[in-house]
């Protein structure tokens, strides 16, 4: 079973990535290299270090695209971020699809200005179920932009054709299931309201080695198996998937702005994508400390902005401000923030003369 969805999931990345003959694409994940092996492409392995997509190497990037003529490139937002602020020119690709972190909406404006010819798409998914949505560059607009600021969260576009996703009421932390498909449709949220996102798929990884973990993220509904992304978010009218951040990382009640689903602010990841829209380089997280909400900023520049920041995270339910030299981030894509790692650095600093309420 394992095995037909790992080539279930080759076919779904090659339909949702376009691929087409006779393309060359650099490579900076594994799984795409797979996803190329099965469609016949040709992979280029990044010249950089791979274990730092952050600081891509971008000059001998650029001589080994242009070298090996690659038209294409899926990779993380780091390595985009990176390639952009290297100020080098940049390889001249066709078709550039980055995920695997949150790919704000700054990023897909920048990569558009750098790249106005190229199709340029974000892509949501897990490890468990890749891809499960995308979202063009070319659909991001002032709306979608004010939907982010206003604290709405990351739109990432449709969901794929091969996958099936819902959004249920927010569990998270307690086993579902089995049960019938009248059960679990009384726990779809209708649209415009946030809750746990679930998928199911012949792409989707059905099960853990050993059904280690099987009890906490999956769900049985009569014939079918549903996976638990432990995402949060909400469909929009036009079922496109918007991102709250983690259902395990959920914050002390805040009321949502009108217009909003009602629990948007409940989450980490609306707050932090509201204030990427106005403070771009100042990279923060939002956490419940004690109890209370609380915003850490990664200060290694820009402490200026402190009290705008500040104002406009009061206005988003935040209680404190806490001010650190970085933000901990994951080891894979350099890009998302390590919730226990920040913790930890939370209990460790002296919090009661860095925090300014």
């Amino acid at each position: 079973r394992c095995s037909t969805t790992s080539t279930t999931r080759a076919g779904t990345l090659s339909r949702a990535l376009q691929f087409e003959h006779a393309e060359a694409d650099l490579i900076t994940l594994p799984v795409f290299v797979l996803a190329n092996l099965a469609s016949g492409l040709t992979s280029v392995i990044a010249d950089t270090d791979l274990a730092h997509p952050g600081t891509p190497a971008a000059s001998a990037i650029r001589r080994q695209c242009a070298r090996h003529r690659v038209t294409r490139c899926a990779a993380s937002p780091a390595f985009f971020e990176g390639l952009l602020r290297s100020q080098k020119a940049m390889p001249a690709f066709q078709k550039i699809f980055t995920g695997g972190a949150p790919v704000f909406p700054d990023l897909l404006r920048r990569l558009h200005d750098a790249y106005p010819d190229a199709m340029i798409h974000s892509v949501y998914g897990t490890t468990e179920a890749e891809p499960i949505a995308h979202f063009s560059a070319s659909d991001a607009n002032h709306k979608t932009d004010a939907i982010t600021n206003a604290g709405g969260g990351l739109c990432s576009g449709a969901s794929v054709p091969e996958i099936e996703l819902r959004v249920i009421a927010d569990h998270w932390g307690n086993s579902l299931g089995p049960m019938c498909e009248t059960e679990f449709a009384a726990l779809a949220m209708p649209a415009g309201q946030a809750g746990e996102i679930v998928v199911s798929g012949a792409h989707v990884l059905p099960g853990y080695l050993d059904g280690l973990g099987d009890g906490e993220t999956k769900i049985h509904v009569d014939d079918r198996i549903w996976h638990r992304t432990g995402d949060a978010g909400w469909l929009d009218e036009s079922d496109r998937v918007w991102l709250l951040g983690r259902c395990a990382e959920k914050l002390p009640p805040f009321p949502s702005p009108t217009g909003l689903p009602d629990e948007a602010l409940h989450y980490p990841f609306a707050i932090e994508c509201s204030l990427r829209e106005q403070f771009p380089d100042i990279r923060t997280a939002a956490v419940d400390w004690r109890g209370r909400r609380t915003l850490a900023l990664g200060l290694s520049r820009g402490a200026t902005a402190v009290p705008k920041i500040r104002e406009k995270a009061a206005k988003l339910g935040v209680h404190d401000v806490v001010c650190l030299k970085t933000l901990p981030l994951d080891r894979r894509h350099n890009a998302k923030i390590d919730h226990p790692a920040l913790r930890r650095m939370l209990e460790k600093a002296d919090i009661g003369s860095a925090k300014e309420r």
